[in-house]
């Protein structure tokens, strides 16, 4: 047990040294070599108070913490933001590995080999599908739940990580029958807070997933209503955050954008089809969801509940003025990405099943599919390619 635990952290600490690269090539390098706003959210960091450019993440706030502590002359100050950043976003990709691995090891021990360790890893590479020939612009297209560009959502996910795992435990009922501590509705509130404060997308559809998901359960008998209440009272610190944010952000005499209705004008402007912007980016998922319907676990239906709410997110909301067409609520589509994909991984190779063969032969060629493009995806990125 534990020479397999110290195993994966060595695999765990390599993937974080190429991803600690990656992030110092995005810090450093000039000129757009790279389309990566990395250098400036650390530059947000020098630059407190300037209305829309004023860092708003937890993120920043930590960085200026340790900015402001030494006494260095003024051509160090990026230097030293650059750097804190690097090593809070090393630990949030390293911790984000272990949660996965810890929640998969925990939920199946029988799960021999490394297949728990490569599905951990895999499942911060797996991208849109990038291999077919005709899609030009790929990522505006489709979009993808492990992009490598932004630092407040790689800081973010490792909190959203904990908060949706901890949302599964509360909503289990062998494991409320067996008695649920107050500590666990604390690692959900802390862990959602914490994830909306360094970046509101995530929260943004899962606050509304957590709440659809222990209506239904309440309302088919499976929860009780002070379990519920519980779980809504977890959210509120989550909702204060998410104000407050929108008000620095949005609301504040300066601002020059806000959050408007405009269904489809982002996604429509970057995806000739969005069935094809579907189909490419959660290709893999949907069949899953598809096969095992009437099976569902509960960790996928979330992932289904919380992707279908992000997408709508993306197509109903946008900002005016001149940041209209930057997709940012688009983070919450990837977001739902993510954990749509990590949860029909769980159900596609952990869980046992009876489906024929043709069936998991066609499931594994669209996971095959989506893997090798995140691969291509990643390699672009770390040899110097934009993004886009």
């Amino acid at each position: 047990m534990l020479r397999h635990f110290t195993r994966f952290h060595t695999v765990a600490f390599w993937c974080t040294c190429v991803y600690v690269f990656l992030v110092h090539n995005q810090m450093w390098t000039r000129d757009g070599a790279y389309a990566s706003d990395t250098a400036g959210h650390a530059n947000y960091v020098l630059q407190p108070g300037q209305a829309e450019l004023s860092g708003y993440s937890l993120l920043h706030t930590i960085c200026g913490v340790f900015y402001g502590l030494p006494n260095v002359a003024e051509a160090n100050h990026f230097m030293i933001a650059a750097g804190v950043m690097t090593l809070l976003l090393a630990g949030a990709f390293y911790h984000s590995l272990l949660l996965v691995h810890g929640y998969w090891t925990e939920k199946y021990p029988g799960a021999t080999g490394s297949r728990i360790p490569v599905l951990t890893v895999t499942a911060f590479v797996v991208s849109m599908i990038l291999l077919v020939p005709w899609v030009h612009s790929a990522y505006l297209g489709v979009f993808t739940g492990n992009p490598w560009h932004n630092p407040t959502y790689s800081f973010a996910r490792v909190f959203a990580i904990g908060a949706v795992l901890a949302f599964l435990r509360l909503t289990d009922p062998e494991k409320a029958a067996a008695g649920i501590s107050v500590t666990g509705y604390l690692v959900l509130a802390t862990a959602a807070t914490l994830s909306a404060w360094s970046k509101p997308s995530f929260m943004l559809t899962l606050g509304p997933t957590f709440g659809l998901v222990a209506l239904l359960a309440w309302l088919r008998g499976k929860m009780t209503w002070t379990q519920v209440w519980r779980l809504a009272a977890c959210l509120v610190p989550t909702v204060v955050v998410v104000l407050i944010i929108r008000q620095k952000i949005f609301a504040h005499p300066g601002a020059s954008n806000a959050v408007v209705i405009r269904p489809g004008l982002v996604w429509g402007h970057y995806a000739s089809s969005y069935a094809l912007a579907l189909a490419f980016g959660a290709g893999f998922p949907l069949y899953v969801a598809a096969v095992r319907w009437r099976s569902i676990s509960p960790g996928l239906f979330v992932g289904l509940v919380n992707w279908v709410v992000s997408a709508l997110v993306f197509y109903l909301f946008a900002e005016d003025g001149s940041r209209a067409l930057h997709a940012n609520f688009a983070w919450s589509y990837m977001g739902g990405l993510f954990f749509f994909f990590l949860f029909a991984m769980e159900e596609w190779f952990l869980r046992s099943t009876t489906d024929r063969t043709w069936l998991r032969w066609v499931g594994l060629a669209l996971f095959v599919a989506h893997g090798l493009s995140g691969l291509r995806y990643l390699l672009i990125i770390l040899g110097g390619g934009s993004y886009l």
